[in-house]
């Protein structure tokens, strides 16, 4: 709580405040969110260290890794920021953020996804490490400086195996350092995302995104792919998500057959009752060069089960079909574009683990997962 206005006030208009966006902040009893507080005066002496004096202002994050035995290490976690974070006291398009982890004093790489002020926004940064089975993981988000140039460094964000990362919010590029862009066929953005803008697939047409690939495993190297998917056709054809390589034999697709998911190629692993019109799911596959494992929603669904993925590269879509091998037609096997919404393709050359792809699931699913919280406003003492 704040002991005074008055020293309160004059502290925020020595650092340059405007007008308007005090009598806002004071209005708001102190914080424009709701269930924290500012960190005053009075209350100076509780702000630990400091670490950038440029910056008048910060929030702390405290990432939840109760549930999961493991640490994670280089780990991409999403922030979500709505009405209720103080847009007024940074900069207009949010070059002031700087993410810095508690315990070290190291600034974080951080990539912004949607910055919308007085509206929700999406930040991702990478973690160095969460501790195993704890909830003390703590990341402080600094802003407010109105000199800070912007430090965006998506590659760095999702560095730790990541080969292909596609948030989908308005444009197809890819955030890993490997630039596997990808090209439209008739795919169209949508705001209705399980994050946030997301690619909508029509019903009927034979639409996909198309992907580079380098840097994509091949032959019997691990992987994984992961994405949210909504469907909106419930018909029993086959509609594809995510593959690549080269047909039913040297390609892997993740794929929509009714309510059934289907994971392979050669060897299919299939899992009943999944898919549910106009329900977001999300998918992963991961192969570890034997074995391969599929999970939905951030549980294990099927797996680990031996197969004999073998890739050849030679293509990759988000929603469309894989190019025929030979001997191969796309109407012999009746594959075809998703139909639907697509949101959060990631490809990584390594097999993720359970517990990694369920800190996904909960970091990306947003506030009911649980993974992140955003404490109260505080200033610098």
């Amino acid at each position: 709580m704040l002991a005074t206005t008055v020293p309160f006030a004059a502290r925020l208009r020595w650092r340059g405040l405007a007008a308007g966006a005090l009598a806002a902040l004071l209005a708001a009893g102190g914080s424009s969110c709701e269930g924290t507080h500012v960190v005053g005066r009075a209350d100076a002496a509780a702000v630990p260290d400091w670490r950038l004096p440029d910056q008048p202002y910060r929030r702390r994050l405290r990432i939840d890794n109760r549930p999961h035995p493991i640490d994670l290490v280089n780990f991409p976690v999403m922030v979500l920021l709505n009405q209720g974070f103080e847009y007024a006291l940074g900069t207009a398009a949010g070059t002031d953020l700087r993410f810095v982890e508690v315990a070290t004093g190291q600034i974080l790489p951080h990539e912004i996804e949607r910055w919308t002020p007085s509206g929700n926004s999406i930040v991702w940064f990478r973690v160095p490490r969460a501790l195993a089975g704890s909830n003390a993981n703590f990341v402080d988000l600094y802003f407010g400086s109105r000199t800070a140039i912007d430090a965006q460094d998506p590659g760095a964000v999702f560095s730790n195996g990541f080969v292909g990362v596609y948030h989908l919010t308005g444009n197809l590029r890819d955030s890993t350092t490997q630039h596997n862009d990808g090209i439209d066929r008739g795919t169209r953005s949508d705001d209705g995302g399980q994050i946030g803008g997301a690619r909508l697939y029509p019903s009927g047409t034979s639409s996909s995104v198309v992907i580079s690939h380098k840097g994509f495993a091949a032959g019997r190297e691990p992987h994984t792919m992961c994405t949210w998917a909504r469907t909106d056709s419930a018909t029993p054809e086959y509609h594809n998500v995510v593959a690549y390589g080269l047909g039913r034999a040297s390609g892997v697709s993740m794929l929509q057959h009714g309510d059934e998911l289907w994971v392979g190629g050669g060897d299919i692993v299939q899992v009943r009752q999944i898919f549910a019109t106009g329900v977001f799911r999300y998918l992963c596959a991961s192969f570890d060069g034997t074995r391969a494992m599929v999970f939905v929603d951030g549980v294990a669904v099927a797996g680990p089960r031996e197969v004999s993925w073998n890739l050849l590269l030679e293509t990759a879509q988000i929603g469309g079909a894989l190019n025929p091998g030979p001997g191969e037609s796309v109407e012999g096997i009746k594959m075809g574009s998703f139909q639907g919404l697509i949101d959060e393709v990631r490809i990584s050359n390594v097999a993720r683990s359970a517990d990694w792809i369920a800190a996904e699931y909960r970091s990306t699913v947003g506030p009911a997962g649980g993974f992140v919280t955003l404490g109260a406003l505080e200033l610098r003492p």
